[in-house]
């Protein structure tokens, strides 16, 4: 079985012309070797194994063509060991695996700045009145707001609210991540509240007896706790989310052109305009803001909620999607010189990867390049 440092030997050795036919048969078959390596194939994210393993050979077998007086020299080895293990194109595409030496040994951005480090617990609390909080710098223990408790701060990246008295007077507070940050919050119902980057969600310090009516932008997931006497209602602007005890996320960014809610378990009603759809299990519902319909369709549960486990995960997804999923995590701007690509991208990579690591993954495909400054990204072609 050929080992991807002897592969990378076997084409030095190919690009200078002194390669046998049975060796240029040895590095056709790398792909095979590869995928063979792989024991935990995810053929919901990856596809069919067969079908990847042939594009592969394909593509690896178009740079070794020979031709009269020699073997033809094609792109740069690295690229080529690339499009072995981490080739990413038009929805047939393999993984990418940080965990794998071979990628992280070189660079394919041109960096002149300090590595820009992954987001992490961040957010600000603000009061009723306009007061904010930190919530970095508070420390473990009781939130105490106007002389009353109100909640207690139980660990790094996690504020509990707790539940108040029927009759207590009803203030309203605004939990929000900043780009680069995430926090978790239990409100007073023991509902659990999970925000991504640049999220907010505004709440009553007690809910009503009527209902339970909170307020988001962003992205969020919730494990709503069951009352089923009082609906748990989420305000996503052009979206209303009813629901009495379930599990969901909802992703209603500004900047992009559709709310998504995506049903884990349990039912939720989603009303926009006058249309109005009830979810089940394993659905999905996607309203675009600019003709104002709503569609449903299945969804991949660890795809919609990989950033709760500090993964990125795209899934036929274009590269401008993508960016702007990294500008929010890695607080940075991203900015296009040229043509954007119309390519899409499959794979997965740790968030908590530094941000050239992330760009790196993208830029091994050899369908896009960057250059970073300071924090600016700038997308060459």
């Amino acid at each position: 079985m050929l080992t991807k440092q002897a592969y990378i030997e076997l084409y030095e050795k190919y690009e200078q012309g002194l390669c046998s036919k049975q060796e240029i048969e040895l590095l056709e078959s790398y792909p095979d070797d590869f995928l063979l390596r792989d024991g935990d194939w995810d053929k919901g994210l990856m596809g069919p194994q067969e079908t990847v393993k042939n594009t592969l050979k394909s593509t690896i077998q178009n740079h070794i063509r020979t031709r009269k007086g020699g073997i033809q020299r094609q792109q740069m080895i690295y690229k080529i060991a690339a499009a072995a293990i981490v080739c990413i194109t038009l929805g047939l595409l393999i993984r990418f695996r940080t965990s794998d030496p071979f990628i992280k040994n070189d660079s394919y951005i041109d960096s002149t700045s300090e590595q820009i480090q992954a987001g992490g617990f961040r957010a600000t609390l603000t009061l009723e009145d306009g007061t904010q909080m930190d919530l970095e710098e508070l420390n473990v223990g009781e939130l105490v707001v106007n002389g009353q408790v109100v909640g207690s701060k139980t660990k790094r990246g996690q504020l509990a609210y707790q539940g108040t008295r029927r009759d207590a007077i009803v203030k309203y507070h605004t939990i929000e991540t900043p780009r680069g940050g995430e926090y978790q919050i239990d409100l007073p119902d023991g509902s659990k509240v999970w925000l991504n980057a640049a999220s907010s969600i505004r709440f009553p310090t007690t809910f009503s007896q009527d209902n339970r009516t909170v307020k988001i932008t962003g992205e969020v997931y919730f494990q709503v706790a069951k009352d089923k006497n009082k609906p748990f209602i989420v305000d996503a602007g052009d979206q209303q989310i009813t629901v009495l005890g379930t599990k969901f996320n909802v992703n209603a960014y500004d900047n992009e052109q559709s709310i998504q809610t995506s049903l884990l378990e349990g039912k939720v009603t989603i009303k926009s305009g006058q249309e109005e759809f009830l979810l089940v299990p394993g659905q999905r519902a996607t309203y675009n803001k600019q003709n104002s319909r709503m569609v449903t369709d299945k969804f991949v549960d660890g795809n919609v909620l990989a950033w709760q486990r500090d993964q990125f995960v795209f899934d036929a997804e274009n590269l401008q999607s993508i960016l702007r999923k990294i500008e929010r995590w890695y607080d940075v701007e991203v900015i296009y010189k040229g043509e954007v690509s119309d390519q899409v991208f499959s794979g997965n990579i740790s968030r908590l990867e530094q941000v050239d690591e992330v760009l790196n993954m993208l830029a091994l495909t050899g369908m896009v390049s960057f250059e970073t400054k300071g924090r600016r990204i700038y997308v060459l072609n």
